[in-house]
């Protein structure tokens, strides 16, 4: 293995160490959504609805802190190149930046909060409050998480990212549990302050022992101008994908529903009964919908592993630039950038497609048995849904390697045409769908989605050769054996369920479906050689995958499309 591929795997486990904290997180989410879906033990379809339609707006706007966050990590880390001293600077930058966003929003929010006080609107008042310190807290925090992003620490990036899971959902299940409905779907807002006062201490303890300067003067102290408008105009360019990769999948489709639907029968809260009654016709479809977007967030979460690239990308080609490389430096860092998109893009791809077989090949018992019958007219648009937020995940993988490579402004422009596509699309759909049968908008939102993201992705795709030099041949080995290797599981899987042994009985059967779609799924990736030696390797540094390794080096070796040191050759495009 050349020093470039260890630097990229290093890349792809920082990624999958992010990704397997934040996935973890998820589950424990995705548990907490599945009981709260439910009527019987939760909210049910309507309450559920309304705790959906503030988390996607909240989570919008968060993301561009997220966007922001990564344009600290990229300018911390191409300045430790050659200076700490201008490293420090671009820190404070960093922290400047975020109190400037986190007061714009809070101060407004505070200030509506107290109106509602004022007006004795309790219930309001608490809500628009718990949002405004969620919201300065988040960016008060990303603005840490960009400067360990900037250090490349992500191991610790992932322990962060758990303890939103600590802090967070751990108070939503005794919410849920303790208080009853329906005002424990309101009060479960409260979790998005936990989660981050949590994570803001752990990063404090980090930062203190691994920055390269000390934490007390990345905060305070002066910086230049230039560097503040840099780090800002390039944030933004960061941000913008953000924002509309979560506006596409989450907000979008919420917002829209929601004009044109209510969550179920009148709300009983007098201070959302005139909102509701005003907006929402009667109905569980945003409710409905917003199970497709809780597990459209899980499977999103593979775009997280794509965060590492931008600034191991921007550091590379830094050096490879600079004026004071030497030309061994400079062909060395050109190399790891290749390692770099190569080494991410499969593997952010084969585990997209293995969140495809478990969405696609268990859709209608996933939606049966953990979330109930009512559920289970959004069978096909859940589908649907998952090819599309799998399109729109590779979609933000490229946009992170344009980001890393200094081309922010292609990424915002790409992936803004699939906010604009999604805007025109999704109410023009519902509007066409609702006609005869209203539960048939439930397509609008998906169709929209797929059709968007698809379009980008081809025209995306080419960048991958464009900016590198892999070969396109490549990327679309990785594809197509990777698709094939879905769609043979999941007919396989269909077969099995439809005429052999359904597997919406209990949920023994559902989780024997999930085996039998797994096993099938490895077997066929293994057979087609779409794993090689590296990605085994990568799999044997996490114990529990130790001794499956050794079962599949056999098969890929025996495979008819083997081919030894495959990704070790240089192939011209």
């Amino acid at each position: 293995m050349t020093e470039s591929e260890r630097n990229a795997g290093q890349v792809v486990k920082g990624g999958s160490l992010v990704l397997i904290s934040s996935l973890l997180a998820g589950t424990i989410g995705w548990i907490w959504g599945v009981l709260a879906s439910r009527s019987d033990i939760g909210f049910g379809a309507a309450g559920y609805g309304i705790v959906s339609m503030a988390n996607s707006v909240i989570i919008s706007m968060l993301a561009i802190s997220g966007g922001l966050h990564q344009s600290f990590s990229k300018k911390i880390s191409e300045s430790l190149v050659t200076s700490n001293d201008i490293a420090l600077k671009y820190s404070r930058a960093g922290f400047k930046i975020s109190q400037l966003f986190g007061f714009a929003f809070f101060i407004p929010l505070l200030i509506l909060s107290i109106y509602f006080f004022i007006n004795q609107d309790s219930l309001m008042g608490s809500i628009i409050l718990t949002i405004s310190i969620a919201m300065y807290l988040a960016f008060f925090r990303d603005n840490f998480i960009g400067t360990l992003g900037g250090i490349q620490r992500f191991d610790l990036i992932a322990i962060v990212n758990f303890m939103s899971m600590v802090g967070g959902i751990s108070i939503g299940f005794l919410i849920l549990f303790l208080v009853p409905p329906p005002e424990n779907a309101i009060l479960a807002l409260i979790t998005l302050i936990t989660g981050p006062i949590l994570q803001l201490f752990v990063e404090f303890f980090f930062l203190k022992k691994s920055l390269p300067f000390s934490l007390k003067s990345s905060i305070f102290g002066g910086t230049d101008r230039s560097i503040v408008i840099e780090t800002l105009k390039y944030g933004l360019y960061c941000a913008l994908p953000m924002v509309i990769l979560n506006g596409s999948i989450y907000t979008l489709q919420t917002l829209f529903y929601s004009l044109f639907f209510r969550p179920g029968p009148a709300i009983p809260i007098p201070a959302l009964q005139q909102l509701s009654s005003f907006l929402f016709p009667e109905s569980n479809i945003i409710g409905i919908s917003a199970i497709f977007i809780g597990y459209a967030g899980v499977m999103n979460a593979v775009a997280v592993m794509a965060w590492p690239l931008v600034p191991a990308l921007s550091e590379a080609k830094a050096i490879s630039e600079s004026a004071t490389a030497t030309e061994e430096e400079k062909s060395k860092n050109t190399l790891l950038i290749d390692d770099y998109v190569k080494s991410s893009f499969k593997t952010g791809f084969n585990l997209t497609s293995f969140f495809m077989i478990i969405y696609i090949g268990l859709s209608y018992s996933l939606l049966y048995l953990l979330h109930g019958p009512e559920y289970t007219i959004g069978y096909f648009p859940f589908i649907i849904q998952s090819v599309g937020v799998a399109f729109t995940g590779i979609v933000f993988l490229i946009s992170a390697v344009l980001m890393g490579l200094g081309e922010g402004r292609k990424a915002a422009i790409s992936i803004g045409t699939l906010l604009g596509t999604n805007i025109v699309l999704i109410p023009l759909f519902i509007i066409l769908f609702k006609t005869n049968n209203p539960n048939n908008s439930l397509y609008a939102g998906p169709i929209s989605l797929l059709l968007a993201s698809g379009v980008i992705l081809i025209f995306t795709f080419h960048y991958l050769t464009k900016l590198t030099r892999n070969p396109r041949s490549y990327f679309l080995s990785v594809l197509g054996k990777g698709s094939l290797s879905v769609v043979v599981a999941i007919l396989i899987s269909f077969f099995i369920d439809k005429y052999l042994y359904p597997y919406h009985q209990n949920i023994l059967s559902f989780l024997l479906g999930g085996v039998i779609v797994g096993v099938i799924y490895l077997f066929t990736m293994l057979f087609l050689a779409a794993y090689d030696e590296e990605d085994l390797k990568l799999m044997e540094g996490f114990g529990p995958l130790s001794g499956f390794t050794k079962m599949a080096r056999n098969i890929i070796r025996k495979s008819p499309f083997y081919k030894e040191n495959e990704d070790q050759k240089t192939d011209s495009k």
